[in-house]
């Protein structure tokens, strides 16, 4: 249960970190107009949603875990590969958000469905339901990782000189400093969320297992506990 927690807290300072540089990413590393930050998230929002009935099929057909830590692995790349699009381009960097994207959606779903199944282990050890606590643990560890981020982001830019008031009027090292910063911790943060969703221990077939015992322990019972 705590490590989904972590994983969940993980990956939300990954997006959140790079997500509060974004606006100063896009236009002063990129050489983009403001307007144009609306356009990439869109394109990252919707690249999200259409691919999270995607997401849900290989997750059933392979370890939910497996699929998150892959979905991590991605993030990471495409968090690198933002340093490399080329400058006063839009299309390239809505295709690295769609890149994100991909992420984004396993990022929300895969977790949720994990604490799902974790609830059913801890329902067949405890003998009581806990799926309200264990989804507003999983909330909260998003939202703080969301908090913590700004916070980061800006500690994070003012330690290689960056200010975000002069926008793209700062030095091309602070420019270079912020390109860094944008990328790399989050890269980081997706990396460790990814190895902790790797080596996840509750595997499909171990679940599986969990459920025939639920299954039969109510079917004795006459309902579940």
């Amino acid at each position: 249960v705590f490590r989904i927690a972590a994983i969940d807290l993980l990956l939300g300072l990954g997006f959140g970190t790079a997500s509060a540089m974004l606006v100063f990413f896009v236009t002063a590393a990129k050489g983009l107009e403001r307007s144009a930050v609306g356009v990439v998230l869109i394109a990252q929002v919707v690249t999200a949603m259409i691919t999270v009935p995607a997401v849900a099929w290989l997750a059933r057909r392979l370890d939910k875990h497996f699929v998150l830590g892959i979905s991590g692995v991605l993030a990471a790349i495409v968090s690198v590969a933002f340093i490399f699009l080329p400058d006063h381009n839009l299309p390239a960097m809505a295709v690295g958000m769609m890149g994100w994207g991909l992420s984004f959606g396993a990022f929300n779903l895969l977790p949720r469905a994990m604490m799902a199944d974790a609830g059913d282990e801890l329902r067949l050890e405890s003998g009581s339901d806990q799926t309200a606590v264990l989804y507003a643990l999983l909330i909260s560890s998003w939202k703080l990782g969301g908090a913590l981020a700004v916070g980061l982001a800006f500690a994070a830019l003012a330690l290689v000189g960056y200010k975000p008031a002069l926008l793209g009027a700062n030095t091309p090292q602070a420019i270079s400093g912020l390109e860094m910063v944008f990328a790399g911790p989050s890269a980081a943060l997706f990396l460790l969320g990814a190895w902790l969703a790797f080596t996840y221990p509750l595997t499909r077939e171990k679940h599986a297992a969990i459920r025939l015992e639920l299954d039969a322990r109510d079917a004795a019972s006459g309902g579940p506990a």
